[in-house]
């Protein structure tokens, strides 16, 4: 991604072929839709680990 950031200035993020977002790097970077879509939730990733590991 940081590459796309660069080089681009502004930026769309498609999901299943549908516009999430648009702007810039930033406002792309910082977006909470996007960062849902693409990091994941962080309830999500608590589901992940392992029994006994802390967030």
């Amino acid at each position: 991604m940081q590459a796309v950031f660069a080089l681009s200035d502004r930026v769309t993020v498609l999901v299943y072929g549908r516009v999430l977002a648009c702007g810039s790097a930033d406002e792309i970077r910082n977006d909470p839709q996007v960062r849902e879509c693409y990091l994941g939730s962080e309830r999500r990733h608590a589901d992940r680990r392992p029994q006994g590991v802390a967030a």
